[in-house]
C-alpha cells in the first residue's frame, strides 16, 4: 500500500470522547494508505487504552476538508457503546486487537492495538 503526502495528512482530523471523563481528544492522521481505490486513515489516540474504553459511551467525529481554498467539510459519525467483539488479526507478523464498527455513512471505523493495555491505540477510517 503506498503512503500518502503531508498535504493529504493535513486534510483529516478526528474528534475522540468517552463518557468515563469529559476529555475530547483531536488529532490529525498520521497514515494514510491506498489500496484498490480503498484509503485506510490512520489516527493515533494516546492516553487512553482499548480496555479502558470497553463499555463505555463513545463518540467519534472524523471530518475530511474536501477543499481547503473553500473549507467545504466533510463529516462522518460514530457514536456508540464500546462493546467487546475484538478479533485478532496478525499484519506484518504482529498481533494485532480489532474491534469494527461502521458509520453512519457505512464506512469502516477499527480500533487497533498491539496490546489491550497499552496507553494509546489507533482508530483506521476505512473510506
Amino acid at each position: 500500500m503506498g503512503q500518502s503526502n503531508s498535504k493529504d495528512l493535513n486534510k483529516f482530523q478526528i474528534s475522540f470522547s468517552c463518557n468515563k471523563d469529559n476529555k475530547v481528544i483531536n488529532t490529525k492522521a498520521y497514515k494514510i494508505n491506498k489500496a484498490l481505490n480503498v484509503y485506510y486513515i490512520y489516527f493515533r489516540i494516546k492516553d487512553y487504552s482499548i480496555n479502558y474504553i470497553l463499555n463505555s459511551d463513545i463518540e467519534l467525529y472524523i471530518s475530511n476538508i474536501c477543499d481547503i481554498n473553500s473549507n467545504l467539510t466533510n463529516e462522518d459519525t460514530l457514536k456508540m457503546n464500546m462493546t467487546n467483539n475484538t478479533t485478532t488479526n496478525i499484519i506484518d507478523k504482529k498481533k494485532n486487537y480489532d474491534i469494527e464498527y461502521s458509520t453512519t455513512k457505512s464506512k469502516k471505523v477499527i480500533f487497533r492495538s498491539f496490546d489491550q493495555m497499552m496507553k494509546s491505540f489507533d482508530i483506521v477510517y476505512i473510506m
